[in-house]
């Protein structure tokens, strides 16, 4: 009985998670900087499952599409068009600039999709590229908003004022669904939850 008692002392604060909201925190915070009916392409897992948890199961920002962009360079991609039809795919799935997929319309790249989307749809992106382009960063500007960041052709590209103050509401609002980091000591680095902390200080940084 000392042992069992002894044990739960010893490790009870690390392996209480009975108050842990870190990733409902982390997905509100991702979803709730986005404008109406924004598409929001996540290439970060820890991302993707949270935000598709607070969408499909609490109902939250459902007027957010969110597109798994790393699934979107499968070629079964193509089957699940279908399931967003208010947006134009320009070819079968996501590929890379070179790739012969382009030459037979088969497959698109990133720069195409924003092309086709962008006028219709505030187009963001959490994570990271699947695949460098450069014709994109010649095409569009990319600006950080909040957890993510949005692509936005040159044209229309906030000015220093009009972006300090996109910046100080996204952050706003990302600070009152996320006050608070998880704790380092409970949640060290082999833990998904330390995760969040990384993404949160990339993007502050």
């Amino acid at each position: 009985i000392f042992l069992v008692y002894s044990q739960c002392v010893t490790w009870f604060d690390r392996m209480d998670h009975s108050k842990a909201y870190h990733f409902n925190n982390y997905a509100s915070a991702v979803l709730d900087v986005l404008p109406p009916n924004a598409i929001l392409l996540v290439n970060y897992d820890q991302q993707w499952t949270s935000v598709r948890y607070k969408q499909q199961c609490e109902g939250f920002r459902t007027d957010v599409t969110s597109i798994n962009l790393s699934m979107m360079t499968y070629q079964w991609f193509a089957t699940k068009r279908s399931l967003y039809p208010h947006i134009t795919f320009p070819g079968a799935f996501h590929t890379y600039p070179g790739s012969a997929y382009l030459q037979t319309h088969r497959a698109f790249t990133l720069l195409q999709f924003l092309n086709s989307n962008t006028h219709k749809h505030p187009v963001f992106l959490g994570g990271k590229y699947s695949y460098n382009d450069p014709a994109l960063d010649t095409n569009y500007d990319s600006i950080p908003v909040g957890l993510v960041t949005q692509f936005l052709p040159y044209s229309a590209s906030p000015n220093g004022t009009e972006y300090a103050a996109i910046n100080e509401r996204s952050w706003r609002t990302v600070l009152q669904h996320l006050p608070a980091l998880p704790d380092v000591k409970q949640f060290p680095e082999e833990t998904w939850e330390w995760t969040i902390g990384r993404d949160f200080k990339d993007r502050v940084i």
